[in-house]
C-alpha cells in the first residue's frame, strides 16, 4: 500500500498571480492618486497666480481712470494695448 501525502498548503499559481496583480494595482493607483494631487496643486497654484495678477491689472487699470488717465497712457504704463485695456474696463463695469 503506497501513502500519498497531499500538502495542507497547496500552493495554487493563479491565485498568486492575481493577490500579486491586485497588489500591483494597488500600489500603482496610490502613486498615481498622489501624483496626481501634487500635479493637481501645481495648476491651482499657477491659475491662482495668473487670477490674482489678473485682479490687480484690473484694479490698477481702474484706480488710473479714475485719476484721470488716457487708455493709450495705461497701455503705455502697463505694456498693454488699447485693446486689452478696454477689455479689461468693459469686464469689471458693473
Amino acid at each position: 500500500m503506497e501513502n500519498k501525502f497531499v500538502s495542507i498548503l497547496e500552493y495554487d499559481k493563479e491565485w498568486e498571480e492575481k493577490k500579486l496583480r491586485k497588489a500591483e494595482y494597488e500600489a500603482g493607483r496610490s502613486e498615481g492618486i498622489e501624483i496626481g494631487k501634487s500635479e493637481g496643486i501645481e495648476i491651482g497654484k499657477s491659475k491662482g497666480i495668473e487670477i490674482g495678477r489678473d485682479k490687480a491689472m484690473a484694479e490698477f487699470v481702474c484706480n488710473m481712470i479714475k485719476y484721470g488717465f488716457s487708455i493709450e497712457k495705461i497701455a503705455e504704463v502697463t505694456g498693454k494695448n488699447a485693446e486689452q485695456i478696454q477689455t479689461i474696463l468693459n469686464q469689471q463695469a458693473p
